[in-house]
């Protein structure tokens, strides 16, 4: 918790308040301090990863840097001739229920 730029770090007080609230696992206002501005966020610990979860004041998740970052890695490990064999394995399906459906003498309708 110390490396972000939480207000109520600086009190004593404030800050066994924000811990206990924490550890109940209660989502908590907390004011982030981005140079000369204060920032209304609200943060909920997350155990199993042993890390914050830090919302913005509409309540929309706030992605950390680090979070991006493994976003990116997952996206480029991902090999381009596994997306391509997804796409014709999803080309071939619909190929096939369309023959399916014409042999039962139905007929397709786009919408």
């Amino acid at each position: 918790m110390g490396k972000h730029p939480i207000k109520e770090l600086g009190d004593q007080l404030s800050k066994e308040r924000l811990m206990q609230s924490l550890e109940r696992g209660n989502l908590h206002q907390v004011n982030f301090v981005k140079g000369d501005r204060e920032d209304k966020m609200f943060i909920e610990a997350n155990p199993q990863f042993k890390t914050l979860n830090i919302y913005n004041g509409e309540l929309k998740k706030v992605f950390q840097e680090h979070e991006r970052k493994e976003l990116q890695a997952d996206k480029a490990k991902e090999p381009s001739g596994e997306k391509n064999k997804n796409k014709k394995t999803i080309r071939r399906i619909r190929s096939m229920m369309t023959l399916s459906i014409k042999v039962k003498g139905l007929t397709l309708v786009k919408g």
